[in-house]
């Protein structure tokens, strides 16, 4: 019988380094002020928005945010605060270190 590695992750903390998010939002507000907002979390130092698609009444975006600790629920609800829908997680970077007992 084959063991778990799920004991191995015990002595574990991570940390999310790095998100990319495929958004829907309204034209408004604009990309700067959602960049800006999420600047201010706790935890980010980068964010970089890409327009990927554009029509007369939504954006789609490629939003990347880099970090030391990031709380992905408070990026979501940041996004949603602003009309905004994340439409799919499109890549991540999680970092570990271990801890003693």
């Amino acid at each position: 019988m084959s063991r778990s590695p799920l004991g191995k992750l015990n002595n574990k903390r991570t940390f999310i380094r790095k998100l990319v998010l495929d958004v829907v939002k309204p034209h408004e507000p604009d990309i700067i002020e959602v960049a800006d907002a999420i600047s201010k979390l706790d935890g980010v130092k980068k964010v970089e928005v890409e327009v990927r698609d554009y029509d007369s009444n939504i954006e789609r975006l490629m939003l990347v945010v880099e970090g030391d600790d990031l709380d992905e629920d408070d990026i979501m609800e940041l996004i949603k605060y602003y009309g905004g829908n994340v439409a799919s997680i499109d890549g991540v970077t999680v970092e570990s270190e271990e801890f003693a007992d």
